[in-house]
């Protein structure tokens, strides 16, 4: 029994390590560089202009490809 502990503990401490090894980067670049509001306040109109292009992808397949 204590041999089935020692490998759970090893594999849970094996999950932590790589958890943090993958989180811990994520984590610095968010730290690094903070949210710009010159930047914030195009994401509104940025989606909007994306939505529009979407919309008309769809009608130009369903005008071109509808066979």
């Amino acid at each position: 029994m204590k041999r089935l502990y020692e490998c759970v503990k090893t594999v849970a401490l094996g999950f932590v390590a790589i958890m943090l090894l993958f989180s811990m980067p994520v984590m610095i670049v968010i730290h690094a560089f903070p949210k710009d509001p010159e930047i914030e306040k195009w994401i509104p109109f940025i989606k909007e202009r994306a939505e529009k292009r979407a919309e008309a992808v769809k009608e130009w397949q369903k005008e071109n490809l509808a066979d």
